[in-house]
Formats: C-alpha cells, structure tokens, sequence
C-alpha cells in the first residue's frame, strides 16, 4: 500500500473517498484529474484485479482501486464531469469521509501493522520449541 502522509494545510479542506473499477492497470489518469483540481493525494491502495458481477462494458474483469484525498468541498462538482468524460474508468463511488471514518481508518492500518509484527515473530524460530523429529523422539522415549 503506498500512503501519502502530507498534513492538511488547511483546515477547509474536506477528506473523500473514490472507489473505482478501471480497465487497465494504470490508475495515473484518476490521480490526475483529482490533482488537476487541486485535490491532495493522502492514501493509494494497490489495484486488485476483479471479476465483475456482470459485464460492463463488454469488460468482465476490471482493476479495482481505492484513493482517499482532501479537497475544497466547492470543487467537487467539477471533477465529476471529468470522471464522466475518462474512457477507462467502468465505475466510481466518491463517498465524504467523517472524521469518525478517518479515526477508524487509522485504527485499520495500525491493527494490520501490529498483525503483521505478530506473523513475523511468530514465523521466527523460538529457542526451546521442539521439531516434529524431536517431538517424535520424546514421544518414543515415553512410550518405552
């Protein structure tokens, strides 16, 4: 996951997030429309390539991708006519995010951190673990 970690200059700006399915691979051109109009990149999720429920398009798979940025709240309007007018976008969904959201949001991320600390230590080899040779071979000695 890449994340963009720029604090909000000011305070006006609003936090929203686009959910969108693409044909390709390439998720440049809806970083930059949003861009375009001034919109601060804060988070970009990896594209999952999907299999649509239905075709859309005549597309069955599409690339599913997720960003969250900070605008003014008066630009908005004028990003959904360049959405509209992008030829590989199949599907977007803007949604505002709450402040409640975003706290969550970054209870998500660090939960996945602390996951992701805890598989590490626990693929690591702990000292005084048995192996099932070893393990096996107690069990024999027991059993004699």
């Amino acid at each position: 996951m890449i994340s963009y970690t720029r604090t909000m200059e000011n305070e006006s700006l609003k936090r929203y997030e686009i959910t969108y399915v693409i044909k390709g691979e390439n998720s440049t051109p809806i970083k930059g429309i949003l861009e375009k109009h001034g919109a601060e990149i804060l988070d970009d999720r990896p594209l999952e390539k999907i299999r649509l429920a239905y075709p859309i398009a005549k597309q069955e798979y599409g690339f599913l991708g997720t960003l969250v940025f900070a605008i003014d709240p008066g630009k908005m309007e004028a990003i959904t006519p360049d959405l509209k007018l992008e030829e590989g976008l199949i599907r977007n969904l803007v949604t505002a995010l709450t402040a409640e959201q975003s706290s969550a949001e970054n209870k998500r991320k660090s939960a996945n951190a602390a996951a992701a600390r805890r598989r590490k230590i626990t693929k690591e080899k702990k000292p005084g673990l048995l192996t099932n040779e070893a393990l096996e071979k107690k069990i024999e000695e027991i059993l004699q």
